[in-house]
């Protein structure tokens, strides 16, 4: 049984230079995973100081062992620490992004997060689980009652043995792991805690052993010693009994609160009976529980795929068999997407934009033609607008969804060489400077008040525009009671965002739509203009010949 303590464990050969040196090249590899794996490095100084304060003195052979390590570890970090220092901040952004301690808030609102944070984190144990369904079932605790009963048995133990380093080691990675969780938002996410949980199951360990500790520990009295142990007993029997108290190293043992206990034959035989089958019946209960948690329930979740982004891979795998000279385009999901470009054997020209705002197309579509990969649902209007456009092009219908009748994507095939049968209603040539030409719009509504006005643009790149401009839509009309002319706004980058300006290429076509809400006291002549500017310092794009910044798409009588 004493081999199952903390305090005993011994490494299975001596700890040689190659053990130090397939410790610090693990250690290296872990910092290419997870954002919290760059707290091991801190967790391998706390093992090595905890040893040096436990012997009173820092040898040689820490020495030696710690350069080892760390010098295995640099060089296995090598690249990634390279790229690091020539992409300033990659390694630190979703650090800046996921954490709750932001500049410029209040301390008092600050701790106070942090507080909300921490106690999330540590319920998530035992209480209350991640909420997220692709890590596990939406609010299950990491660890069942069974565990963890043993959990909380083994902090305490832990604790009260502070002073062996094994067990304060123990403690400390426990916190450390889990602080990345304390500081961040959505504390319960499983990922978040994951280095912790070898010192978790460690713990649970312990705690469940102490019955078995107890049983090693308790004196025989059960029987008398044979004539050698009757002698061996005399010798030992002073510094045994000195050996027994100092191993009563548990509070309620050296409290001696257990003492008539222990003394007790029939007691120690009910435990030592008892016990084991309490073990193997909780270990089963634990198996068949999360067998049945992640293979039956989990596993029944109609949403499962959408999880683990099903769709991603299908839309990524399709791409993928795709003509790689071919022009691709994908609504709405973000054409960068990793998935996506993993299964499409990454395409940088797979382009992107969000169907629900806008359509990209080429006048004609090139000798190639176009393939436009569509996600239904989510508002997206590409594919009706053009089947219009192209009548003689092909949709391709995707892979059914799992119990569903909608497939993950939808696919139009534009012939080579087609022009597009639908345009602006208005033509309006006008020219920006950066390579934006206007080439007419088309308006949709009733110019009243309460009502919408759906305006659509149409413009096409000239040259690759620097920026991402911000395109504006006003409706300008009589002084407001502010002095100002505007009535009704619609700014954004094009596409709702989706397809900036800075990602244009000459040729491009694009078909983009905003709405506009007429105030319900307006009245009169207004003026509907258009144009760009640069945010955040709101210098607007000069127009081509006559060095104004706006066109005037058309004049509205508002009754």
């Amino acid at each position: 049984m004493g081999a199952t303590r903390p305090d005993r464990w011994r490494p299975p050969v001596r700890s040689t230079g190659g053990w130090f040196l397939l410790a610090g090249a693990l250690l290296g590899l872990s910092l290419y995973t997870y954002q919290a794996a760059r707290l091991l490095p801190l967790l391998v100084v706390v093992a090595f100081a905890l040893r040096a304060i436990e012997r009173r003195r820092w040898t040689r052979a820490d020495t030696i062992g710690a350069l080892l390590v760390a010098a295995a570890a640099l060089v296995v970090y090598l690249p990634l620490g390279i790229y690091a220092a020539q992409h300033p901040g990659a390694l630190s952004v979703r650090i800046q992004q996921a954490t709750v301690v932001q500049p410029g808030l209040p301390l008092a609102q600050q701790i106070g997060e942090l507080a909300r944070q921490a106690t999330t984190a540590l319920l998530t144990y035992s209480l209350r689980g991640d909420t997220d369904p692709q890590f596990t079932i939406p609010g299950r605790p990491s660890l069942n009652p069974f565990l963890s009963l043993g959990f909380v048995a083994g902090i305490l133990a832990a604790a009260w043995r502070f002073r062996r380093s094994p067990y304060l080691f123990l403690l400390a990675w426990l916190l450390l792991l889990t602080a990345p969780a304390m500081v961040a938002d959505q504390a319960a996410t499983a990922k978040r805690y994951l280095g912790a949980f070898p010192a978790v199951m460690m713990l649970v360990s312990v705690g469940l052993l102490l019955p078995f500790e107890w049983l090693e520990r308790r004196p025989t009295t059960d029987r008398r010693p044979t004539t050698d142990e009757d002698a061996h007993a005399k010798a030992l029997r002073g510094q045994g009994a000195k050996e027994e108290k100092k191993s009563l190293s548990f509070l309620p043992l050296r409290l001696g609160i257990f003492a008539p206990w222990r003394e007790s034959s029939f007691l120690s035989a009910v435990v030592r009976r008892l016990w084991p089958v309490v073990l193997l019946t909780g270990l089963a209960y634990t198996t068949a529980a999360t067998n049945r948690d992640y293979f039956v329930v989990w596993a029944a979740d109609p949403d499962l795929p959408a999880h683990f982004q099903a769709d991603y891979r299908a839309i990524g795998e399709y791409i993928g068999g795709l003509d790689r000279q071919q022009p691709v385009w994908l609504s709405p999901f973000p054409a960068d997407h990793p998935v996506i470009q993993l299964h499409a054997g990454l395409r940088p020209d797979l382009r992107g934009y969000n169907g629900r705002f806008c359509l990209p197309t080429t006048d004609p579509t090139g000798e190639r033609g176009a393939v436009y990969v569509i996600v239904p649902g989510l508002q997206d209007s590409s594919l009706a607008l053009l089947q219009a456009m192209y009548p003689t092009g092909e949709t391709v219908e995707g892979p059914l969804r799992p119990g569903s009748d909608r497939p993950y994507f939808r696919a139009f095939q534009a012939p080579a060489g087609a022009q597009p049968a639908v345009g602006p209603d208005i033509a309006l040539p006008a020219t920006w400077q950066d390579g934006i030409e206007l080439l007419g719009y088309t308006k949709e509504g009733t110019a009243a008040p309460g009502e919408t006005l759906t305006v659509t643009l149409f413009y096409r790149a000239t040259a690759a525009p620097s920026a991402n401009y911000t395109a504006f839509v006003h409706l300008l009309g009589p002084a407001r009671a502010d002095g100002s002319p505007l009535w009704a706004q619609a700014d954004s980058e094009p596409c709702g965002g989706g397809l900036p300006t800075g990602k244009w290429r000459p040729g491009d076509v694009v078909r983009d739509t905003v709405t506009l809400t007429i105030p319900a006291d307006a009245a009169g002549e207004y003026q509907l203009v258009t144009g760009f500017y640069t945010w955040p310092d709101l210098v607007r794009l000069p127009l081509d010949g006559d060095g104004s910044d706006a066109i005037e798409l058309t004049q509205l009588t508002i009754p």
